[in-house]
């Protein structure tokens, strides 16, 4: 498959002459798997460019599926939540990954809890105003939280709202009112 992909590159540097800039070195290159976001809310966006639209934002220390780089080698192509999209080469790096993790030792710990610091604050069913409030099914009422409420935090946030879990359902929660710990 990696002699597949030389040959085709190969191919488009002779017809096309784009030029071959490498600008990690080959062997670390085939030894990276794995994508670690180096930013806060760093945009996983749909193409490589800011002109594509954005699936989401991560957090730093969040590793992601390394599938290959745009013609520029200014994004990379990865896979997350099983959708093949771009991050900045700016906010990113490659690591080398071993069942999933960062195999260098350097992974930041990760955030994993949304703690809450608003009053009668509602969970919604989506990442946004437009989505309902998310509704408990045994009672038919609306789930509240107050100041010091915790939530796990799922590492994805969309639209300014965390993705989060409640009685293991998946619920969004506005980050204007809860902290990331």
């Amino acid at each position: 498959m990696r002699n597949r992909s030389f040959i085709v590159t190969l191919l488009m540097v002779m017809l096309f002459g784009l030029p071959m800039v490498q600008t990690e070195s080959s062997a670390s290159a085939l030894r990276a798997e794995c994508v670690k976001v180096t930013g806060q809310n760093v945009r996983l966006r749909y193409g490589p460019g800011q002109e594509y639209g954005i699936y989401c934002q991560l957090n730093k220390g969040t590793v992601l599926t390394y599938l290959g780089k745009s013609y520029d080698n200014n994004w990379y192509r990865v896979r997350y939540q099983g959708e093949e999209l771009y991050i900045s080469r700016d906010f990113a790096s490659l690591c080398d990954c071993n069942g999933g993790g960062v195999n260098n030792g350097s992974q930041p710990r990760q955030k994993t809890k949304c703690v809450v610091h608003a009053k009668h604050l509602r969970l919604r069913t989506g990442p946004g105003t437009n989505y309902d409030y998310f509704i408990w099914v045994e009672t038919g009422k609306p789930v509240y939280f107050n100041h010091g409420d915790v939530l796990d935090y799922l590492g994805v946030t969309v639209n300014g709202f965390y993705k989060v879990s409640y009685m293991g359902r998946i619920c969004w929660i506005s980050s204007d009112y809860c902290t990331l710990k």
